[in-house]
């Protein structure tokens, strides 16, 4: 393996790990703990998060405009407030062109993109819900291979890690053809072996620029979040007991 390769995967490796840390952990009903969603961020600023996670998963932070604006006309909230938060955010803008602004196009400010997965994109293009469809069989191999006795029967290979796991049953399974996606177990068997490579290989096909990489992964992990969260347990709980981080496997 080039030294360049080497590299390239360890950068990858790098952006994976701090896209899996932006996933609070959830711990089980039995003994669960309360955990600070945004536990994986607080060294960013609020409107950086608020940012990062409109654009990732399409949430919102704070209420919509026409809220404090309403608070505004109320006088819940007045112009010493509104000057106030302005100067602390380093704008020059007062108070009065501030509120002109927003009057003038209310839902400027709230427009944030969401970044669009492949499911996303084929769900808008063919009308048919393959977002719902990818969720699905990851729930279902996920429920799987962390199961812990309660199951009669298992799909997952437990004894291997993730993604090795996760590609011997998909290399198997008839689902995603029988639903349309024609060639599938063909084309799990030839993507790598190695998960680093064959995650720089989809994002190779999908022409993801390097910068753009971690708001694609945030996007994903967001999608499954329940199954992330609960993955970021296991990890979490794995480093507490002196154990080593997630790998990338």
């Amino acid at each position: 393996m080039s030294d360049n390769l080497t590299n390239h995967q360890e950068n990858l490796l790098d952006t994976l790990r701090q896209a899996c840390k932006k996933i609070a952990p959830v711990w089980p009903l039995e003994n669960f703990v309360a955990v600070n969603p945004y536990l994986g961020q607080i060294d960013k600023k609020f409107e950086t998060v608020a940012h990062d996670l409109a654009t990732a998963g399409g949430i919102q932070m704070t209420l919509p405009v026409s809220f404090y604006m309403q608070k505004f006309r109320e006088g819940k909230i007045n112009s010493d407030d509104l000057t106030s938060a302005l100067q602390k955010h380093g704008d020059r803008v007062d108070a009065a062109e501030f509120i002109k602004k927003l009057e003038s196009n209310p839902e400027a400010s709230e427009l944030t993109e969401s970044v669009l997965s492949v499911a996303d994109v084929a769900t808008h293009v063919t009308n048919k819900d393959w977002k719902r469809f990818v969720i699905s069989r990851v729930s279902t191999w996920a429920a799987s291979y962390f199961d812990t006795g309660q199951a009669i029967w298992s799909a997952a290979d437990q004894n291997e890690g993730m993604f090795t796991s996760w590609k011997a049953e998909a290399a198997v399974d008839r689902t995603p053809e029988l639903t349309g996606l024609s060639g599938f177990r063909k084309l799990i068997k030839a993507i790598p072996d190695n998960p680093l490579e064959a995650t720089a290989l989809a994002l190779e096909k999908l022409g993801i620029p390097t910068e753009g990489i971690p708001i694609y992964l945030h996007r994903i992990l967001l999608s499954v979040g329940g199954w992330s969260a609960y993955t970021a347990r296991l990890d979490w709980d794995n480093v507490l007991n002196g154990g080593p981080a997630a790998n990338g496997e």
